[in-house]
């Protein structure tokens, strides 16, 4: 089976959106031959991983750049400019995608990501014009951020979230090639259960779930750690708001008890962290 893949963000040893896209096609791969068109930010990690696999050679990846300027709206959340050029970008890959359909005798085209509903790009139009079926997900598409998350947060985040919930009900309403794209999809998958309940109350899809993260099988021995001194739990994530560690700083305050031990790895804010845990005497 031959599956055009577009993924923005992919690249090996990575998390988040580029480590979920590569962990996806590196397995995937496995079973079925890949063209993937990914935006080219990691091509020189992905050319030296991609000969070292077995399953390598079912991987063909299309490389759609951008500029430094235009990476850095990406990673820079919030920064909603970025959107205008990745609606061309996801034009462009349609183009290339197009091609490729001229070449090659693709069975399944798949949007997998960026994950965010906002911007489904235009596979689900090439699937119209060509009858190949098409796979959206797993999709981010919760309708809300929730509010009471908001308690703590300045004025400025808290105006930003409110306008972008109210801007998210609108686009999953109205939104015309969000509807296409849902609606010629032979299954959207749902990167959460709020994404579930979105597309089942704003577009009458039933979704399956499937996490982002969860895309492939993994194998750990099973440890004893009942003796253990200590309960050790690891948060892992970009240090900003939306992430709520301050939530889970203020939780180990709430259980009082010494034993308990929160590992944090991640970028972004961290003095700012490292201040509040202090001022919380933990």
């Amino acid at each position: 089976m031959k599956i055009l893949i577009n993924a923005y963000a992919c690249s090996p040893g990575m998390g988040s959106e580029p480590g979920m896209a590569w962990n996806w096609v590196s397995n995937l791969a496995k079973f079925c031959e890949l063209y993937i068109i990914t935006e080219g930010e990691f091509r020189e990690k992905i050319e030296a991983v991609v000969p070292t696999l077995e399953q390598g050679k079912n991987m063909h990846f299309y490389y759609n750049p951008v500029s430094e300027e235009i990476r850095k709206m990406c990673w820079n959340q919030g920064d909603w400019r970025f959107y205008k050029y990745y609606r061309e970008w996801q034009w462009k890959t349609y183009l290339m995608a197009k091609e490729i359909c001229s070449k090659e005798k693709i069975d399944v085209l798949h949007q997998l990501n960026m994950i965010g509903f906002r911007e489904p790009g235009y596979l689900w139009k090439l699937s119209k014009e060509n009858g190949v079926p098409f796979v959206w997900g797993p999709v981010d598409a919760k309708d809300k951020f929730p509010v009471a998350y908001l308690d703590g947060a300045n004025i400025k985040t808290k105006r930003f979230m409110r306008l972008k919930n109210f801007l998210t009900g609108i686009q999953l309403r109205y939104s015309g090639r969000v509807l296409k794209a849902a609606r010629q999809a032979s299954v959207v998958f749902s990167a959460s259960s709020n994404s579930q309940r979105s597309f089942k109350k704003y577009m009458r899809i039933d979704s399956p779930l499937l996490n982002e993260t969860g895309c492939y099988v993994q194998e750990h021995p099973v440890t004893d750690n009942s003796q253990k001194e200590t309960f050790d739990v690891l948060w892992v994530g970009k240090m900003d708001f939306r992430k709520q560690l301050a939530l889970a700083l203020q939780t180990m305050v709430s259980i009082g008890n010494n034993k308990f031990r929160l590992h944090i790895v991640g970028g972004g804010d961290s003095a700012f962290y490292q201040q509040m845990a202090e001022g919380l005497g933990i």
